[in-house]
């Protein structure tokens, strides 16, 4: 007599990995032969997960066509099934998925599409929590203000591509094919902070290399006594201002 657990791990192999093997002797065929239920039950998963993965990769979708992206989203949730109940997170591996996709190989570019799109996801379903704004900070003593330590918003996410993957993005989703035609796809490091505004949209703000690297150092664990100091430049601080303006910070402790 199999154990439950057993059970479960057959029907998990059926339907992700079509391993039938002992999953059908587990069904009683009732009409229909156990082989046949367990397909149904396999295309109406695979479907529902390969609409979650749509939802979140509709740029991604658009430029490879719903044929290739409905073979992709197959042979990714075989890989990596959902391991939550919880949808809102599924499909945070997908760009790494698609640089080792050997039939995306031409479609260099797609990946960092993937982790934008998975950015914007994520800055869309992210847990609220009460971000530090300037009024917040300007209430704390000198002392206290030196010792914070800060930790990015839930949604906020530093995306580092390489390709022009904002303006793809926005190009495809807009339908803008003269725009999407005419981009300069010349290989570039690109940095994008993107985070959820105060209206519940995500925005993406482009930072050049030097402005990334002060953001990282902001929310590397340092305290922002350590950070901003005298000698701080006005380009830093307006960045500092400006994230802070815009809700990206969350106290942590030292």
């Amino acid at each position: 007599m199999p154990t439950l657990r057993e059970v479960e791990h057959s029907l998990v192999d059926a339907l992700l990995r079509r391993e039938d093997g002992a999953a059908v002797s587990y069904i009683v065929d009732d009409g229909i032969a156990g082989a046949e239920r367990l397909a149904i039950h396999r295309g109406t998963l695979v479907g529902g997960l390969t609409a979650v993965l749509n939802g979140v990769f509709p740029a991604v979708e658009r430029l490879v066509g719903a044929e290739f992206f409905a073979g992709a989203a197959a042979c990714y949730i075989e890989e990596s099934p959902p391991s939550c109940a919880w949808l809102d997170v599924y499909g945070d591996s997908f760009a790494d998925f698609l640089t080792r996709f050997e039939p995306a190989r031409g479609l260099a570019y797609l990946p960092d599409v993937a982790r934008v799109e998975w950015a914007v996801a994520r800055a869309a379903n992210a847990p609220d929590r009460p971000a530090l704004s300037p009024a917040g900070l300007a209430a704390l003593s000198e002392a206290a203000q030196a010792a914070l330590v800060l930790h990015p918003h839930p949604s906020w996410t530093l995306v580092e591509t390489v390709w022009p993957a904002d303006d793809i993005r926005r190009f495809v989703l807009d339908g803008d094919d003269e725009a999407l035609a005419g981009l300069d796809m010349t290989p570039s490091r690109r940095w994008l902070a993107v985070h959820r505004d105060a209206h519940g949209t995500a925005t993406l703000r482009r930072l050049d290399a030097d402005w990334a690297a002060f953001v990282r150092r902001l929310l590397s664990g340092e305290t922002l006594g350590g950070i901003i100091t005298a000698e701080t430049s006005p380009a830093h601080l307006k960045m500092f201002a400006q994230h802070l303006a815009a809700g990206c910070f969350v106290l942590g402790e030292n």
